[in-house]
């Protein structure tokens, strides 16, 4: 199941072109990473990306939602708050993060990445409070097939170019979005060089019929507190999955195959990543 919204339905854009023989050199995009999560850091690092790191100071709760097709709309709308937010930071004159805005010299454009994940089995499993939460969860989710969604979000600023090109109408919803977070200057700034998407991912993971002392051990080892469902696929838990429907990238957190796509359409160089 994959979603999409916003405006970035209009165009997917293209990479910058090269500067003509003796001409000014291109725009570089920037990338920023709306979210603390190594685990998506190391996957775009893995892939040849270095964004800066900003942290989002929102309320992560969901919004009510009926089915998958519900949670993976709200989830969609949650990784937008993230990205709004860390926007908000960026066109915030005397914020930490002022420094790297786009009209520094050599940054024509900055993309920022915000992204959630969920497991879903019955209900939304989040992540874990305390080990007895830990425990519960991991209880429920053996010998069973459950869900995991990861919704990715990006909101492009900066130089107005072929990418940015949209309607009225997506420029008046970006402009909205901005005055949502109380910055004037950003709002007027979102009506013209704005374009926000989204997506979401879902996979499926069967987990293997494991015993209590291997949960309490796996907790033990590797306290799983900050991560959706109290395990991570990666990790020592990996090995008690016996099958997989979907991409891996998306039970840790960040769906690969269409990130990498749209960033490669806002002209981010991506890296093969070796077999």
């Amino acid at each position: 199941m994959t979603g999409f919204s916003g405006s970035a339905a209009e165009s997917g854009g293209a990479p910058p072109a090269p500067a003509a023989e003796g001409g000014p050199a291109p725009s570089v995009p920037r990338l920023v990473l709306a979210s603390s999560s190594p685990r998506r850091l190391q996957i775009l690092q893995q892939h040849g990306l270095e964004p800066q790191v900003v942290t989002p100071d929102i309320d992560e709760s969901l919004l009510p939602f009926a089915g998958l097709e519900g949670l993976a709309s709200v989830l969609q709308e949650l990784a937008l708050r993230k990205a709004r937010a860390v926007l908000a930071k960026l066109a915030r004159p005397g914020d930490e993060c002022s420094g790297q805005q786009t009209d520094k010299p050599g940054y024509g454009r900055t993309t920022v990445l915000a992204a959630d994940t969920v497991v879903y089995l019955d209900e939304v499993l989040g992540k874990p409070r305390d080990s007895a939460e830990a425990f519960a969860m991991l209880t429920k989710l053996g010998g069973r097939t459950h869900f995991v969604l990861s919704a990715v979000a990006l909101i492009d600023f900066g130089a107005a170019d072929g990418l940015l090109g949209r309607s009225a109408a997506a420029a008046a919803t970006a402009a909205a979005a901005a005055a949502a977070v109380g910055l004037a200057a950003a709002a007027t700034a979102a009506a013209t060089t704005t374009r926000e998407a989204s997506y979401c991912e879902t996979a499926q993971v069967t987990f293997a019929d494991y015993s209590p002392d291997a949960i309490k051990k796996y907790i033990a080892d590797e306290a799983p507190f900050d991560k959706a469902g109290a395990y991570a696929i990666q990790g020592g838990w990996g090995q008690q999955v016996v099958a997989l429907t979907g991409e891996l990238e998306t039970v840790i957190g960040l769906p690969w195959q269409r990130l990498a796509k749209e960033l490669g359409q806002r002209g981010f160089a991506i890296a093969s990543v070796p077999c």
